[in-house]
C-alpha cells in the first residue's frame, strides 16, 4: 500500500488519526468523537497515514466532516485525493449531494473545494469562533456505479 492508497480506518489506526487532529485544528475533535466515527461512520486513511477523511451520508445526503492532511504532505494533492475516495464512498452509498463546512480563511482549502466542483449556497458568521467564519459547500455527486459527475 503505498501513501496515495486509501482504505476504511480501523481502531488501530486512532492514534495516528489523533496526532493529525492535533497538527491540524486548535480546537479539534476529541478521541471519543473519532472513535463514534470509526463505529458509525466512513473514516479513510492513507497507507502512510499522512492523510484522513471522514465522511457520512444520510439517505441521499453526504457530509465531508473532516479531510487533514499531514503538514509535510500538503500542496500534493493528498487532500484532493481523500476528498474524492470520501465522495466516491457516497456515491455508493446511494448520495445524490454532498455538503462540507470549510472556515472563509481557509484559501487551500477553498481552491480545493471549488476544484472539485463544491459551490458555497452559504455562511456561518463565526461558526469556528469570534471572526471565523464558514462557508457550506455543495456538489452534486452521482451514484451509479459508485462514479462521480460534477454539477456543471
Amino acid at each position: 500500500m503505498t501513501g496515495r492508497d486509501i482504505r476504511r480506518a480501523r481502531a488501530a489506526d486512532l492514534p495516528g488519526i489523533m496526532a493529525l487532529e492535533a497538527g491540524a485544528f486548535t480546537h479539534g475533535w476529541s478521541e471519543a468523537s473519532w472513535t463514534d466515527e470509526l463505529e458509525r461512520q466512513c473514516v479513510g486513511v492513507t497507507g502512510d497515514g499522512d492523510g484522513v477523511v471522514a465522511m457520512s451520508c444520510v439517505a441521499d445526503v453526504a457530509e465531508v466532516r473532516r479531510v487533514i492532511v499531514a503538514p509535510a504532505a500538503r500542496r500534493q494533492g493528498l487532500g484532493r485525493t481523500l476528498t474524492e475516495w470520501g465522495l466516491a464512498w457516497a456515491a455508493g452509498e446511494g448520495a445524490a449531494e454532498a455538503f462540507l463546512e470549510v472556515s472563509a480563511t481557509n484559501e487551500p482549502a477553498l481552491a480545493l473545494y471549488r476544484a472539485l466542483g463544491f459551490q458555497p449556497v452559504d455562511k456561518r458568521r463565526d461558526y469556528y469562533g469570534p471572526g471565523d467564519d464558514a462557508w457550506v459547500y455543495r456538489r452534486v455527486i452521482g451514484a451509479a456505479k459508485g462514479e462521480l459527475w460534477q454539477n456543471h
